[in-house]
């Protein structure tokens, strides 16, 4: 379960309006290793009309349509395949899965979960985070002296 200011979040319904996605920290109990992510809670994609569809006036010289579906959100454990790993092999019960901030747009989800990786320092610290936006990888990036 999904905790917000240690309040468990269990269904969209707790969720502000206007919410795309948030920004979270799973951490594991027992050696205290953090990995800090992102998740939509919907997905927006196109899919191409049926044939019953396309015969409707309304969509005359259509080809695709919308489809707005919830995502996975309340079973997802994060994407680091060392972290899913530490969990099949330690349990969930050991593991705490926390809602740092809700954001409204694609970009303040973007910015936050790079904002949230550097404070928590996670490419120095012993995280499950291996790089940040796919550039900055752990071990690869020297601190000045």
């Amino acid at each position: 379960m999904w905790q917000y200011q240690n309040q468990p979040i269990e269904n969209l319904e707790q969720i502000p309006e206007n919410v795309l996605g948030f920004i979270y920290r799973i951490t594991n109990l027992i050696d205290n290793r953090i990995y800090i992510g992102r998740k939509a809670l919907s997905s927006n994609r196109k899919a191409t009309l049926t044939k019953k569809e396309k015969l409707l006036p309304e969509n005359k010289r259509k080809r695709f349509k919308r489809v707005i579906k919830e995502t996975d959100w309340k079973e997802y454990w994060g994407s680091s395949d060392e972290l899913k790993s530490d969990i099949e092999r330690l349990g969930k019960v050991n593991f705490k899965r926390e809602i740092l901030l809700f954001c409204t747009t694609k970009s303040d989800v973007s910015f936050f979960e790079l904002h949230y990786q550097i404070k928590e320092d996670v490419l120095f610290t012993n995280s499950y985070n291996k790089n940040i936006l796919g550039k900055f990888f752990k071990g690869k990036i020297t601190i000045p002296k």
